[in-house]
């Protein structure tokens, strides 16, 4: 029997992130022994429920495990696995399984960055975090995060946004729509990127899984990055996690530092984390240690492309797309005036309707309308279909990242 069995019964026995696992392979230093010798004997720091589910899990299980991954294409890797990332290796506790979906060799091609921060994010930390990762992801840098709303969507949705790359670190199992809201994303992430999780497919995301789950994002990148976090953030548990492992720490410097939701990056910039101000900061740490050289690019590059992707205003997600843009008001007057050069008036494009057939459910219905009745504003089309303005928006970003619909001044949107 292959040693993928083994490591899936040790999960199954023992639970996600179990230290005893290791102390069991201490004793018998491979699966396949362990998975013998506990038949017959009992190590003195196991408790009775453990030594019942010793009992109980059979291979059966392990393989309805395997068959249930091949059937929803979750690929499997265990931790004497080659392909089994090797910066995980070297971390405490690492995961003895890992699913994922996507691309896992860029965990070790590429320099990687884990970003993180609140679900509730300012404009201030929204528009700068957009800006950073943009450069990061032209760099050539991976951006990793948590897959949730707020700084992590933000961070996934600039790579994706600039042909990079992007991983996805779930707390729960790949087959979870969790969160709903970006549920429509993840297909985006496993064509340019990676899902990842140490969790089985079916697993809810429940509370005790996510600071077990930030071990791994912060383990799986050379830094961690911290946008906006208060006192008691989870995204702080993913930068203790990371300076455990002796990795740097780098903080956005807040907007304001009186108030309370940037008071965790406060803590963490007086205890030495290093403050970021431009990609550079972050360049100079990545430079001395990855035998990849970054490919530099300043803010200003970026500012100076015209990009019709505005970031993601707070509240909103990876998914979804820009429906008020967060920035000051001579931006908003620029935004008005354009709004009145664009003509409103239906244009037929000349886009080929066979692109229809590759398409499904409210995505395809938006791009139907679009076709027939291009320019739209996003009011419009929520209007004329009479659908719910979020999954408009999340339907709108997905035809704009497969280069369908471009989003023109004034929040309308046209076919490519």
């Amino acid at each position: 029997m292959e040693a993928i069995y083994y490591w899936i019964w040790l999960l199954l026995v023992f639970g996600v992130g179990n230290r005893k696992i290791w102390k069991v392979l201490e004793h018998y230093a491979t699966p396949q022994t362990a998975y013998t010798a506990l038949q017959m004997e009992k190590l003195p720091f196991l408790k009775e429920r453990e030594m019942r589910s010793i009992q109980t899990v059979t291979m059966e299980q392990v393989e309805k495990i395997i068959q249930n991954c091949k059937e929803k294409q979750i690929s499997i890797v265990c931790f004497d696995d080659e392909n089994y990332p090797e910066p995980l290796r070297q971390i405490y506790n690492p995961p003895i399984v890992l699913f994922y979906q996507g691309q896992l060799s860029l965990l070790t091609d590429y320099p990687a960055l884990t970003v993180v921060g609140t679900r509730n994010p300012s404009d201030y930390s929204i528009r700068t975090a957009d800006l950073l990762c943009r450069c990061l992801a032209k760099s050539g840098m991976l951006l990793v995060s948590g897959f949730a709303v707020g700084v992590d969507s933000v961070a996934h949705r600039a790579a994706l946004f600039s042909g990079g790359k992007t991983v996805a670190v779930m707390g729960c199992g790949l087959d979870v729509p969790y969160p709903k809201v970006n549920a429509s994303a993840k297909k985006y992430i496993m064509r340019n990127g990676l899902l990842l999780t140490e969790f089985l497919p079916g697993t809810a995301p429940a509370r005790q899984n996510f600071p077990m789950r930030n071990r791994v994002l912060a383990g799986v990148s050379g830094g961690t990055l911290v946008i906006q976090a208060p006192v008691g953030s989870g995204a702080l548990i993913t930068a203790e996690q990371a300076m455990e492992q002796g990795k740097p720490v780098f903080c956005l410097p807040p907007a304001d530092i009186f108030d309370n939701q940037y008071a965790g990056v406060v803590k963490y910039l007086r205890e030495g984390a290093i403050p970021v101000f431009a990609p550079e900061d972050i360049f100079r740490e990545y430079h001395d240690s990855c035998e990849q050289r970054l490919q530099e690019i300043s803010m200003d590059t970026i500012l100076k492309q015209q990009s019709p992707e505005k970031p993601v205003p707070s509240g909103h997600t990876v998914a979804a797309s820009l429906e008020n843009p967060p920035d000051a008001a001579d931006e908003h007057v620029k935004e008005k005036k354009a709004e009145k050069e664009v003509a409103v008036e239906p244009v037929k494009p000349a886009a080929d309707v066979s692109v229809l057939e590759t398409l499904e459910g409210l995505t395809k219905q938006v791009m139907a309308l679009l076709l027939e009745h291009s320019p739209l504003q996003i009011d419009q089309i929520v209007q004329m279909i009479q659908a719910d303005a979020e999954e408009v928006a999340a339907c709108l970003t997905e035809l704009a990242i497969e280069q369908l619909v471009q989003r023109m001044p004034g929040q309308y949107y046209s076919v490519l």
